[in-house]
Protein backbone atom coordinates (compact mmCIF):
# COMPACT_ATOMS: atom_id res chain seq x y z
CA UNK A 1 0.00 0.00 0.00
CA UNK A 2 1.62 3.15 -1.49
CA UNK A 3 -1.22 5.94 0.13
CA UNK A 4 -4.56 5.80 2.93
CA UNK A 5 -6.95 8.37 2.99
CA UNK A 6 -8.82 8.34 6.20
CA UNK A 7 -12.84 9.43 5.58
CA UNK A 8 -14.43 8.38 8.63
CA UNK A 9 -15.88 11.56 8.71
CA UNK A 10 -18.17 10.48 5.55
CA UNK A 11 -19.20 7.30 6.71
CA UNK A 12 -20.73 5.55 9.97
CA UNK A 13 -17.57 3.45 10.36
CA UNK A 14 -13.95 3.46 10.60
CA UNK A 15 -13.16 3.87 6.74
CA UNK A 16 -10.26 4.87 4.40
CA UNK A 17 -9.24 4.60 1.07
CA UNK A 18 -6.68 2.59 0.23
CA UNK A 19 -4.51 2.48 -3.10
CA UNK A 20 -1.06 0.34 -4.19
CA UNK A 21 -0.78 3.64 -6.58
CA UNK A 22 -2.39 1.62 -9.71
CA UNK A 23 -5.37 0.55 -7.99
CA UNK A 24 -7.65 1.70 -4.90
CA UNK A 25 -10.21 0.93 -2.72
CA UNK A 26 -12.69 2.01 -0.27
CA UNK A 27 -13.02 0.16 2.94
CA UNK A 28 -14.66 -0.19 5.99
CA UNK A 29 -14.93 -1.59 9.24
CA UNK A 30 -17.76 -2.73 11.29
CA UNK A 31 -17.47 -4.09 14.91
CA UNK A 32 -21.17 -4.95 15.30
CA UNK A 33 -22.02 -8.49 16.31
CA UNK A 34 -24.16 -8.65 13.13
CA UNK A 35 -21.66 -6.52 10.62
CA UNK A 36 -20.74 -9.22 8.00
CA UNK A 37 -25.16 -9.26 7.64
CA UNK A 38 -25.03 -5.63 7.75
CA UNK A 39 -22.59 -5.29 4.48
CA UNK A 40 -24.44 -7.96 2.88
CA UNK A 41 -27.38 -5.81 3.13
CA UNK A 42 -25.72 -2.85 1.42
CA UNK A 43 -24.03 -4.72 -1.00
CA UNK A 44 -27.57 -5.80 -1.80
CA UNK A 45 -29.15 -2.42 -1.74
CA UNK A 46 -26.03 -1.48 -3.83
CA UNK A 47 -27.06 -4.03 -6.49
CA UNK A 48 -30.97 -2.99 -6.16
CA UNK A 49 -30.20 0.88 -7.00
CA UNK A 50 -28.28 -0.45 -9.81
CA UNK A 51 -30.75 -2.84 -11.90
CA UNK A 52 -33.58 -0.96 -10.55
CA UNK A 53 -32.17 2.96 -11.26
CA UNK A 54 -29.26 2.55 -13.37
CA UNK A 55 -27.22 4.14 -11.02
CA UNK A 56 -23.23 3.52 -11.27
CA UNK A 57 -22.19 1.99 -7.83
CA UNK A 58 -18.56 1.28 -6.84
CA UNK A 59 -17.89 -2.83 -7.40
CA UNK A 60 -18.10 -4.92 -4.70
CA UNK A 61 -14.62 -6.51 -3.74
CA UNK A 62 -15.83 -8.97 -1.10
CA UNK A 63 -16.24 -9.12 3.07
CA UNK A 64 -13.79 -9.71 5.24
CA UNK A 65 -14.09 -11.06 8.52
CA UNK A 66 -11.28 -9.56 10.37
CA UNK A 67 -10.48 -10.27 14.47
CA UNK A 68 -12.82 -7.95 15.95
CA UNK A 69 -15.53 -7.35 13.35
CA UNK A 70 -15.91 -7.74 9.63
CA UNK A 71 -14.62 -5.03 6.44
CA UNK A 72 -16.25 -4.17 3.51
CA UNK A 73 -14.18 -3.38 0.22
CA UNK A 74 -15.18 -1.88 -2.61
CA UNK A 75 -13.89 -0.61 -5.62
CA UNK A 76 -12.82 3.43 -4.68
CA UNK A 77 -14.23 5.58 -7.02
CA UNK A 78 -13.03 9.37 -7.70
CA UNK A 79 -14.71 12.45 -7.02
CA UNK A 80 -18.65 12.85 -7.31
CA UNK A 81 -18.41 10.28 -10.25
CA UNK A 82 -21.12 8.62 -8.69
CA UNK A 83 -22.75 10.79 -5.61
CA UNK A 84 -24.88 13.11 -8.47
CA UNK A 85 -26.45 10.42 -9.92
CA UNK A 86 -26.99 8.29 -6.95
CA UNK A 87 -29.19 11.75 -5.63
CA UNK A 88 -30.88 11.88 -8.75
CA UNK A 89 -32.05 8.46 -8.49
CA UNK A 90 -33.12 8.25 -5.20
CA UNK A 91 -35.36 11.51 -5.63
CA UNK A 92 -37.14 9.24 -7.38
CA UNK A 93 -37.97 7.43 -4.45
CA UNK A 94 -38.49 9.83 -1.90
Amino acid sequence: MEQAWDMAEFDCHPAAVLSDGSFSVFAKLSEAADGFKQFEVELAGLRLLSERAGVLTPTPVGILAVEGGNILVLEAVEGHIYLNPLSEALRKYV
